[in-house]
């Protein structure tokens, strides 16, 4: 009986801890991940689940490579962040975005998009 006791415990302290220490995550992103656009977005959306710390936001392209979309890293946090994209030939996008979270962890990740005007 003692043991089951002690496994219960256990078991509540773990369950408890981890979702205490859940990582900020990406809701909702514009353009969306996996999108197929005819027209070029003007404008990049991320949304978090909590306000969170963007480090870096870059954008690839397959063919284009490097996109430059002058993202200025900021001290303050907020749950979303926008970012004016330039015009945008057809091509397959990839944005890396990392971000430190309210938990003071680091986390990255990717929203990929492709645009095809023709």
């Amino acid at each position: 009986m003692k043991k089951m006791l002690v496994l219960i415990v256990v078991w509540a302290v773990l369950a408890v801890t981890s979702v205490a220490h859940a990582h900020s995550r990406l809701v909702s992103s514009s353009p969306e991940d996996g999108a197929h656009l005819a027209s070029a977005p003007s404008m990049l959306h991320l949304q978090y689940n909590e306000p969170v710390r963007m480090l870096s936001i870059e954008l690839e392209g397959d063919v284009e490579g490097a996109v430059d979309i002058n993202f200025s890293r900021s001290r303050q946090q907020n749950d979303h962040v926008e970012v004016a994209l330039p015009d945008l030939a057809d091509d397959r996008y990839t944005v890396t975005w990392t971000l430190i979270g309210q938990d003071g962890h680091r986390v990255s990740g990717t929203v990929s998009f492709t645009v095809a005007t023709e």
